[in-house]
């Protein structure tokens, strides 16, 4: 059963009850950010740091390959949108030692006024 709740932050989250006291939890971002957003972040981050592509990569722990695709905002495969999945936003918020909920609201996927 999925139980959907609301977080004062602007993250919903929703939960599924698999077993007696075991949850599995779900954070859904609202989707109304921007893209550029991120980008924008991923990049003057990147060049305040002084850091080359791979080097960012290194740093986050994910390929070279999805950071460029994040600072770009495209797929250059398929020209839609990139929309990184929360697990990915929060292992770059943690990677750049950023707390979560302020990397989001930087991001734009978070209202800045709450």
């Amino acid at each position: 059963m999925l139980i959907p709740t609301f977080c004062d932050y602007g993250v919903y989250f929703a939960y599924t009850v698999t077993q007696p006291f075991q949850a599995n939890v779900v954070i859904i971002v609202d989707k109304g950010a921007t893209d550029n957003t991120l980008s924008k972040f991923l990049k003057e981050t990147a060049k305040e740091r002084r850091l080359s592509l791979r080097q960012f990569a290194d740093v986050v722990g994910i390929s070279h390959a999805y950071v460029n695709k994040l600072m770009t905002g495209i797929d250059p495969r398929s020209n839609k949108p990139i929309s990184p999945t929360i697990d990915v936003l929060f292992k770059i918020a943690d990677a750049l030692e950023v707390p979560r909920i302020e990397f989001l609201r930087q991001c734009g996927y978070l209202d800045a006024q709450k």
